[in-house]
């Protein structure tokens, strides 16, 4: 009960940081891009999460970020491949 309602606060604040304290239809059109921005970018860091593990302790910085900037069109493009997935 206490996670529930921690995690009720923890989106209460989120929500109160990005839209303040109005309820009009830009408030609440703010806060569903603000989601749709943080989930886009959770995802492309998951792409990118496995290159980054591979290459951080065994390759120069300059390594690293090649690596990165080949694998970041496929990151980006996460969203279309996780509809293909799910479309079959």
């Amino acid at each position: 009960m206490l996670l529930a309602n921690g995690t009720i606060v923890i989106i209460r604040a989120f929500m109160l940081s990005v839209v303040g304290f109005g309820d009009d239809p830009d408030s609440k059109m703010r806060l569903l891009l603000a989601i749709i921005v943080i989930i886009y970018l959770v995802g492309v860091g998951v792409v990118l999460s496995p290159i980054i593990r591979s290459t951080w302790n065994t390759e120069p910085a300059s390594v690293l970020a090649d690596h990165v900037v080949q694998a970041l069109p496929d990151a980006l493009t996460w969203p279309m491949k996780a509809a293909r997935a799910f479309a079959g």
